[in-house]
């Protein structure tokens, strides 16, 4: 009979633990408890999905796929407060323009 060695888990503390907490901080101090729960739910569902087993080394997932998939959902979820096409929002809706300084 075989023994498994056992099941290791490892937390990355500069990729991991600091994020979070960082995260949490954020969402407590702007009150993006609602909107931070969707967008959490929704990069996790994605990411999950794409994720798959490599024998010997663990999960893998494209290397992009997790900052696309929340680079995206951020801008859906708060597309009002998003950085994204700010210039190009107020420049179709006000006819505001960028004066060129050289």
């Amino acid at each position: 009979m075989t023994r498994w060695p056992g099941t290791i888990i490892a937390l990355n503390l500069g990729g991991a633990v600091i994020p979070d907490v960082l995260s949490i901080y954020l969402l407590v101090k702007n009150r993006l408890f609602y909107r931070g729960l969707l967008g959490i739910i929704t990069v996790a569902a994605i990411v999950h999905h794409v994720a798959h087993p490599v024998h010997g080394m663990g999960i893998a997932e494209p290397i992009f796929m997790p900052p696309l998939a929340a680079a995206v959902a951020a801008f859906l979820i708060s597309r009002r407060r998003s950085p994204i096409g700010v210039d190009i929002r107020n420049h179709l809706i006000t006819g505001y323009t960028i004066k060129k300084v050289s």
